[in-house]
């Protein structure tokens, strides 16, 4: 075989080993959506997660193309961390069965990431990957009855789809409605923009019949912060705008929780406990005891129910990192967020390419909508959250160095 036709065979099984990764990835991401919270069929997962993991080190192997992010450096220093929680540890078998998750997540972190940042068009397989797995999860609410029983104006059932977790199906509904912006301005075509509509429809029952006040919050908050990212040029008086638009989201958000009152699921949103926000309250209060007692190592991984006087979980991610993983462990944590959002920001000063920047504006707006979700509901041990980020982390990575190399506006089309 001469020099010419090797490259050609090389080039040829690379390019069919990724779109190989194309569609692993995709019924990896819909597997951890659906079947990772099904007992027994969680293990297929893991499975196919392993298998996974031994394609992609194979795939390095044979392309020499290793490529590890920051915040993947990051999240691995975070899992370190976090070992030595178990010092501390109340409950061992809950602290290991946190670790092998977060361990779990760590792996799909850089193999995601990392192929993505080599090929930034997998994204878009990752993507449909998290809205196909976010409406398996908004359809089987209707095929269980769980959707039927929450129109009832008698019941008072929380749609939890298979995650059996309000607040968590409530963030699938969010990654749905991601999903729908990313797709929409790249595809154009009528038939797809009908089932992104759909989908959204979907997204909406879901967030409202799931009773979870944050997931609806994090919806205005992403469409907010959306638009403002779409705006070519910042106001002349920002802080006078942004006050004026917190305002109309205010007045907005009042005004639909004054149409929901009048409807029957009222008490569904906003009056499932009379007592939810001071449990909050409460178990935040806690959270911040935890940390003070053991501000260094934190409680251990999966330790918060153990310790809490209420045997419920800490219902905020900023409280849960901080009290299980200690001070240390929560800037390591969230600085993976910072290190993205910076990488972000560097990007759309790079280029001035419509869809890139429409994409980045997504990407921010998304971030910050997850964070803000994250007062509500621990994103720690959440695979699809994790997804989500990685994903991210990935493709920014390629953009920035790739348009680093370039003119702002001499590049291929490479979001697709």
């Amino acid at each position: 075989m001469n020099k010419n036709n090797f490259l050609i065979t090389y080039h040829l099984r690379v390019k069919n080993s990724i779109k190989t990764f194309q569609i692993l990835i995709f019924i990896f991401i819909i597997g951890a959506s659906t079947l990772s919270y099904i007992e027994g069929l969680s293990k297929i997962v893991i499975l196919y997660g392993l298998t996974f993991t031994f394609l992609y080190f194979i795939y390095t192997l044979y392309t020499k193309k290793i490529s590890i992010q920051p915040e993947t450096i990051i999240y691995f220093a975070w899992v370190l961390w976090s070992l030595g929680g178990l010092t501390n540890a109340a409950n061992k078998a809950a602290y290991f069965q946190g670790l092998r998750t977060v361990i779990q997540i760590a792996f799909m972190f850089i193999i995601i990431a990392g192929l993505i940042s080599t090929k930034p068009y997998i994204l878009s397989a990752a993507m449909s990957g998290l809205l196909v797995g976010g409406l398996i999860q908004g359809i089987s609410t209707f095929l269980t009855g769980e959707l039927p029983a929450a129109i009832e104006s008698d019941t008072r059932t929380r749609l939890a789809g298979l995650s059996k977790n309000a607040n968590t199906f409530a963030f699938q509904m969010l990654t749905i409605v991601f999903s729908i912006f990313y797709f929409w301005k790249l595809k154009r075509n009528r038939i797809i923009r009908f089932f992104l509509s759909c989908s959204l429809i979907i997204a909406l029952v879901g967030i409202i019949y799931s009773g979870s006040r944050n997931g609806f919050l994090s919806i205005l908050v992403f469409i907010f912060l959306w638009y403002f990212s779409q705006q070519k040029k910042l106001p002349k008086q920002p802080i006078l705008a942004y006050t004026i638009s917190l305002i109309i989201i205010i007045i907005g958000y009042l005004s639909i929780v004054t149409l929901l009152e009048k409807t029957l699921i009222w008490q569904r949103l906003y009056q499932f406990e009379d007592n939810s926000s001071q449990t909050r309250i409460y178990l935040y209060k806690e959270g911040l005891e935890m940390v003070m007692k053991k501000p260094f190592w934190g409680i251990g991984l999966n330790n918060f129910s153990e310790l809490s006087t209420t045997g419920l979980y800490s219902h905020s991610d900023y409280v849960e990192v901080a009290a299980t993983t200690g001070i240390i462990g929560f800037f390591l944590y969230f600085s993976i967020y910072i290190v993205l959002w910076r990488r972000i920001t560097r990007i759309k000063k790079l280029t001035s390419n419509s869809d890139l920047l429409h994409i980045t504006g997504i990407f921010k707006a998304s971030i910050l909508a997850t964070l803000f979700f994250g007062f509500g509901k621990p994103h720690i041990t959440s695979k699809v959250t994790w997804i989500f980020i990685s994903t991210l982390v990935g493709y920014t990575w390629y953009i920035e160095h790739y348009l680093k190399n370039l003119k702002p506006d001499n590049h291929i089309k490479i979001f697709q």
